[in-house]
């Protein structure tokens, strides 16, 4: 006999996952995208909370990239990136390039 069980159910667990429940990005996002295939994606783009989920995520996936790249191609980068964050980079950055001009 075979056992179905419901997406937002784990397998041998009676609790819910919480990544799949609803009102979750991994379930609206594609819902919405679904729902946009059966054409009325003015609705769907209206009723849903992008400025919850997509911008974001986005934004998070972006910075996190643009960070990864500074630690890989700058070797003092710790530093630097507490730095960043204080938006203070641009006066080290500036004293970075002097010191290596060349004398």
């Amino acid at each position: 006999m075979a056992t179905s069980y419901s997406v937002f159910e784990s397998p041998g667990k009676g609790t819910r996952n919480p990544e799949m429940s609803p009102g979750s990005p991994k379930v609206d996002v594609p819902l919405a995208f679904c729902l946009c295939q059966l054409g009325l994606p003015e609705e769907v783009y209206a009723d849903f909370h992008w400025n919850d989920y997509c911008f974001r995520l986005c934004a998070e996936r972006i910075t996190e990239v643009i960070l990864s790249g500074m630690e890989a191609y700058i070797h003092y980068s710790f530093l630097n990136l507490n730095l960043l964050i204080l938006s203070l980079t641009q006066p080290l950055l500036m004293l970075y390039m002097i010191e290596m001009l060349p004398p």
